[in-house]
């Protein structure tokens, strides 16, 4: 095999048969090609099991080509719960160093600082050689405080940002928190030997619940899929589906949300089948994904649901996810739904943490989520279904986007503070505003059902709670979007339709303990009627921004 280019799984003894476990076979052909830098190049009609076997990540080190080869994932066997949180492959850098406690403290003195405007970190030129991708934490400041049902006490501060040698920042990875003090650095090559990964076939038999544990109270999201730790990763032309998962119902033996939602009670969600966590420059484009059943939760009352008990609340069930990386990439992204990407009974495909400069790019999918901050985003030309909730600030432009369901264009979400501290360019692009499009389910309409009220961009901040929701420490300031440009902007709500719902003066007086920041400019352009800034008579704050038609 010495004067091969590449390598097989069969040569290291898989079968392909779609039956018997290979995965020591597939484990031993990644590890041969890793150590002599080859390619692994995979037989097209092969078809690999990997059940029980499946203990530990294989990792992958070089260019893959699974050659339109078919992976079965078993996460029926007995032991699946245990590694659930393993993945199959596993693409990691092989260089990181991280400083922290005194080691942290002997590198880099005491009182250092990263502000607003700076543009260089001078203090961490005598630790790199070459530019960095950097990843920073404050261990001792809480962001993101959610609110509502799924309250908790935040994450630690941090911020990701790209670094030359010689101490300059990355513009582009500009600071989005500033740090009175530093508890944490994770350092990485910003750069480093391109990876393609494609050509592969997925399937994962969906989980079940085991007897030794209990599915309300607790989430356990499976991954068992692919994940990205390094810098200039490309993943192409892969398919992944659900075998067997339980399906929308409508028995009626089941409670009423088993009925709508499906059985909470058969499977756990999954954090993602490509997932990246510190990632710089990742590429994902021409994947068909599928979207996952929406599984439902029991959660006690707390301070801001009004110590009441909220109704069982979803759980997060995804086939991508990407943490704290920047310039991710996702081009051709299509999604398989068997009702249509509007139909919110299907969870979302993907969702983030902490990213900056996203591009989304001619994709078809359900949902664009951003949990815990983005900075800098570009959505073109692009279909997505139900949801495009936003938090976060930067630049975020969407050019020729057609969202096709619910009332409001872009959710900045309210359970992180309802927040975008940044500009927003929306051109071309447009809102159906229907309610479960193409739905294929008896129980639902058969044809386009247009809504009578609707909005560019709803805040997250309704409700009867806003005086718990103003009171509630988010971590950080408040912002609405700090300029607005709608650009040719169309929609087809029957009656209604204004930038921002209907959000009353008491959500942005002064006498709470946080509110929002207001926005400066709405700006029109090529717009045959100048859409309203907002519906409520009792919002004067909010019909007071100024507007520029051009």
């Amino acid at each position: 095999m010495s004067d091969k280019k590449y390598v097989s799984y069969e040569e290291f003894g898989a079968i392909g048969d779609g039956v018997t476990d290979d995965f020591e076979a597939i484990e031993a052909a990644h590890n041969y090609a890793n150590l002599n830098g080859l390619t692994v190049k995979t037989k097209s009609d092969a078809t690999y099991y990997v059940g029980e076997k499946f203990t530990h990540e294989i990792k992958i080190k070089n260019d893959v080509d699974w050659n339109g080869s078919n992976f079965i994932i078993d996460d029926t066997v007995p032991n699946t719960y245990k590694y659930r949180e393993i993945y199959l492959f596993a693409i990691r850098r092989d260089s990181r160093r991280v400083l922290q406690g005194e080691e942290l403290t002997a590198a880099i003195g005491e009182g250092v600082t990263i502000k607003r405007g700076d543009t260089s970190i001078p203090w961490l030129v005598p630790l790199i050689t070459e530019d960095v991708f950097i990843v920073v934490t404050n261990d001792e400041h809480r962001d993101f405080v959610r609110f509502g049902s799924n309250e908790n006490n935040g994450h630690s501060r941090h911020d990701i940002f790209e670094v030359k040698a010689d101490g300059t920042l990355d513009p582009e990875t500009y600071i989005a928190y500033e740090f009175d003090k530093i508890t944490k650095i994770e350092i990485f090559p910003a750069h480093e030997k391109p990876i393609t990964v494609k050509n592969g076939n997925f399937a994962s038999i969906c989980c079940r619940t085991v007897a030794e544990t209990d599915f309300k109270g607790r989430w356990h999201g499976h991954n068992r899929g692919i994940c990205v730790e390094r810098a200039d990763v490309t993943i192409e032309n892969l398919t992944h589906k659900m075998i067997n998962e339980p399906e929308l119902s409508t028995d009626t033996g089941k409670d009423e949300l088993s009925k709508l939602y499906g059985g909470r009670d058969e499977s756990y969600p999954y954090g993602g089948f490509i997932v990246s966590s510190r990632a710089n420059r990742l590429t994902v484009k021409n994947c068909l994904l599928t979207s996952h059943t929406t599984y439902y939760e029991d959660k006690p009352a707390t301070v801001s649901t009004g110590w009441k008990v909220p109704a069982p609340v979803p759980l997060g069930s995804y086939d991508m996810y990407f943490h704290s990386s920047n310039r991710v990439s996702l081009i051709g992204i299509k999604q398989d739904c068997p009702t249509g990407i509007a139909d919110m009974r299907y969870w979302g495909i993907m969702a983030s943490n902490n990213c900056k400069n996203f591009l989304l790019d001619g994709c078809y999918m359900n949902r664009f989520d951003a949990h815990q901050g983005f900075w800098n985003t570009t959505i073109l030309n692009s279909t997505i279904g139900h949801s495009i909730n936003i938090t976060g600030g930067g630049k975020l432009y969407c050019e020729n986007v057609t969202k096709l369901g619910g009332p409001c264009f872009f959710y900045i979400r309210g359970d992180y503070g309802g927040s975008f501290e940044g500009d927003i360019v929306i051109k071309n692009c447009r809102l159906e505003g229907n309610r479960h499009y193409n739905s294929t389910r008896p129980t639902e309409p058969k044809t386009d059902v247009p809504l009578t009220d609707g909005c560019i961009i709803s805040p997250g901040i309704v409700g009867s709670n806003h005086e718990l929701f103003y009171n509630w420490d988010f971590g950080y300031e408040l912002f609405l979007p700090k300029t607005i440009t709608i650009d040719g902007f169309t929609h087809g709500i029957s009656d209604n339709f204004y930038v921002y719902p209907d959000l009353g003066d008491t959500r942005f007086v002064n006498n709470f303990k946080h509110h929002h920041h207001v926005t400066k400019k709405i700006i029109f352009k090529n717009m045959d009627t100048v859409i309203e800034t907002v519906k409520s008579e009792n919002s004067k704050v909010l019909a007071a921004i100024p507007v520029v038609v051009e």
